[in-house]
């Protein structure tokens, strides 16, 4: 279940320049989605057991509401974002194991290479571009695709879990879900009859559905601004490039509504 992606890429000391080099053992397509949705569900059941564990300590009544769940991750995110990371690092376990047994190292069939200045300049002026399309869609179609974020904008400044949720949005977000989206599906795909193309749109698709939350015009964007990282990871092989534009990305969103909120206009949306 194995395969040899051809070309791999090398990078010589110029970042401009790369050669073909060996060909790269890594899994194919069924064997990559069978090890991503094993770390997935990994990170569910383990992070489920430990808000479990969690909720039955603090009320020890079987009965816990939903809305006493919530009080229960407001008024205790310590221990509730300790289990999260307990959950992320048993899934990134598990890319490990599949990745060990690739013999590659984790480095290069990740992609965790320094980014190319280039890449990054044109990954950002690829992200102003769509911005500025998108946000003239929604000025034309009368479209409220903010409305979400600006609640989740409001909850955060309001119980004061907005450091929070800027170390999850800006951080932990593009880092975790690059290492799987265009680190290790993007690895598997592309070295599949579905090739580097193939590649890019099936997992702009599947960063796009991880995001349902969003409204259409919201999901749309996000398909293309995929498509664009996904691009970006083909061109200079680098996962980090990606996550820093995807992290660069999400930073403009909530300095945007950390901008409207200093002007008074947050709550118009």
């Amino acid at each position: 279940m194995l395969a040899s992606q051809t070309p791999a890429v090398t990078f010589n000391a110029t970042p401009e320049i790369m050669t073909a080099g060996p060909p790269l053992q890594c899994w194919k397509f069924w064997a990559t989605i069978f090890w991503a949705v094993a770390a997935v569900a990994t990170f569910i059941v383990v992070a489920a057991v430990w808000l479990f564990a969690l909720a039955t300590w603090i009320y020890p009544d079987p009965e816990i509401s939903t809305d006493s769940f919530s009080a229960l991750l407001q008024t205790h995110q310590g221990p509730a974002l300790a289990g999260f990371a307990v959950a992320t690092a048993c899934a990134f376990g598990i890319l490990s194991l599949a990745i060990r047994l690739t013999g590659v190292g984790m480095r290069e069939y990740l992609g965790l290479m320094s980014p190319r200045p280039r890449d990054l300049g044109i990954g950002l002026a690829g992200l102003v571009a769509i911005y500025l399309a998108f946000w003239l869609a929604s000025i034309l179609a009368g479209h409220p695709s903010l409305r979400y974020v600006a609640n989740l904008y409001r909850e955060a400044q309001a119980d004061g879990s907005l450091p929070l949720l800027l170390f999850g949005v800006v951080v932990a977000a593009p880092c975790g879900e690059e290492l799987l989206i265009r680190g290790f599906l993007y690895r598997g795909f592309a070295a599949s009859r579905l090739g580097p193309t193939g590649a890019i749109v099936l997992t702009s698709l599947v960063w796009t559905f991880l995001h349902t939350q969003y409204d259409w015009l919201i999901l749309t964007e996000l398909f293309c601004i995929g498509l664009l990282l996904g691009w970006i990871r083909r061109r200079g092989g680098s996962t980090t490039a990606t996550m820093i534009l995807h992290a660069a990305q999400n930073a403009w969103s909530v300095g945007y509504f950390a901008l409207l909120d200093t002007l008074g206009l947050i709550a118009g949306l």
